[in-house]
């Protein structure tokens, strides 16, 4: 079974399962297979994903509800010769052996379509979760079928039935479609890598207009079997500012110095997944002493009320999550995917703000990648690749929690000398969109812009006011 190599893999698709969502619509639809070959009949609100089984030629999701199902088709001669029940148990069996504590049940004889299939339940541990593998392999008339649909082993006796239902509406087609040409992306990144950056960034609000400039070298070390330890140090920088005077352009300057100082590094796992922040703590602690300057010495209520407003405005874990954002952007959200050209994809997920608690908010994602493009000026072999993806946050949960955290913010800042304004928050919404121009073959970035629009329609104490803040970050890398 030549092209069997990814199955002990596919035990880690569960373990993204949680960050997915979907749009919702009614009805059903036929969902077809990017080789041609075959199709099912999906709910409509499920959608198609990129990011589910690098391999697999039909991939679809009801993130919603934390499942998914992929379909690998394996043609006669890619596959050595063998009975549907020897292929059936030889994937099922490496399937378990990929996870911890790993179970499956006895075959169960099927026929879907007409065709011959047999079933096995496969379950067991990735992490600290447990999953249901409900492998499904069909005797197709052109090729045989493995269907495979993963959910949450707690979650498997509610979702069972549609499951199934989904599964037994697999066919092959009734006439071959020519194949939808794919780009597959992979983490690959050099234990001891260095590339050159610059950054450029502008900023405009009702305040004005602020703009930095700043370059410097990240570096990739091999850190065991944990995998990379990334290392970003920067060399120079420049910040200008249209609505400073020169008491708070030097204060936005010393503040830089430490936000550049000697930045976090960060460990990352051999599969592109962001594990961990190295020095956060004594990072952040130069950070607020940084901001602290800008406030009285001789006035300790006031630095207590400036450490407060410092951690509601910006958090350790705030600061964590924008190194893990960064790293999202770049590898996490595309590693071990597979586009098709030109293609949109779209979902729901879930997005949370560290400076609002642990509530969670729903978030709309598109990604695409939109063709091969150069990686620089004189790469005429096109060897890179342009990703889109935006998303959008809004809607009455997140305007609520924004409303309690600006009052909350206002009155830490005020403290018991005055009585701080109320603030109504009557709408925010957040739309953010990252072209990207990768290598697809390690994912090492070469032109990354960022864009932000920040609508904001508040009341201050019955005053309505309606706020746009646009931001553009730029950074270039050279190796």
């Amino acid at each position: 079974m030549e092209r069997c190599a990814f199955k002990a893999t596919i035990a880690l698709f569960g373990a993204s399962l949680l960050a997915w969502a979907t749009l919702s619509m009614a009805g059903a639809r036929t969902v077809y297979s990017d080789d041609g070959i075959s199709e099912l009949t999906a709910p409509e609100h499920w959608t198609v994903r990129a990011d589910i089984g690098r391999e697999a030629a039909l991939r679809v999701s009801n993130s919603a509800a934390d499942y998914h199902i992929a379909v690998y088709t394996y043609l006669p001669d890619e596959i050595e010769p063998t009975t549907l029940a020897q292929f059936a148990e030889d994937f099922s069996s490496d399937l378990m052996a990929s996870l911890g504590d790993g179970r499956v049940s006895a075959p169960r004889k099927l026929t879907i379509n007409g065709r011959p299939a047999v079933q096995y339940e496969v379950s067991g541990r990735v992490g600290e979760d447990r999953f249901v593998y409900l492998n499904t392999t069909v005797e197709g008339k052109r090729a045989k079928h493995q269907l495979v649909a993963t959910v949450s082993e707690a979650d498997y006796p509610v979702h069972k039935g549609a499951l199934n239902k989904a599964i037994v509406s697999f066919r092959e087609s009734a006439k071959p479609r020519p194949a939808k040409d794919r780009i597959d992306l992979v983490f690959d990144w050099s234990e001891n890598g260095e590339s050159r950056f610059s950054t450029q960034s502008r900023n405009v609000d009702r305040r004005g207009t602020r703009e930095m400039q700043m370059s410097g070298t990240m570096t990739m070390r091999p850190l065991g079997d944990e995998g990379l330890l990334v290392s970003t140090r920067v060399t120079d920088f420049k910040v200008t500012s249209s609505d400073q005077g020169e008491a708070k352009n030097n204060f936005m300057q010393d503040l830089m110095q430490q936000v550049t100082s000697e930045t976090p590094d960060y460990v990352v796992s051999p599969d592109g997944e962001f594990i961990r922040v190295e020095n956060l703590g004594a990072y952040y602690g130069r950070l607020e002493q940084a901001m602290l300057k800008a406030m009285p010495e001789d006035d300790t209520g006031s630095q207590d009320r400036a450490k407060t407003l410092i951690r509601n405005l910006f958090p350790e874990e705030a600061l964590m999550a924008a190194l893990q954002d960064g790293w999202n952007r770049q590898v996490e959200n595309w590693a071990g995917g597979s586009y098709v050209v030109g293609e949109s994809y779209r979902y729901e997920t879930q997005y949370q703000m560290p400076a609002l608690g642990e509530a969670a908010f729903p978030m709309s994602v598109s990604q695409k990648l939109e063709g091969r493009v150069p990686c620089h000026e004189q790469d005429q072999a096109r060897s890179c690749v342009r990703l889109v993806q935006t998303s959008q946050v809004s809607g009455a949960a997140f305007d609520q929690a924004m409303q309690q955290y600006l009052n909350r913010v206002i009155k830490d800042a005020a403290g018991d000398k005055s009585k701080p304004p109320m603030i109504a928050v009557d709408g925010v919404e957040v739309v953010k969109t990252i072209t990207l121009v990768t290598d697809p073959e390690t994912l090492l970035p070469h032109e990354e812009t960022e864009s932000e629009i920040k609508t904001t329609r508040i009341s201050v104490d019955g005053r309505k006011q309606t706020g746009k803040d646009v931001s553009e970050t730029v950074t270039r890398y050279s190796y």
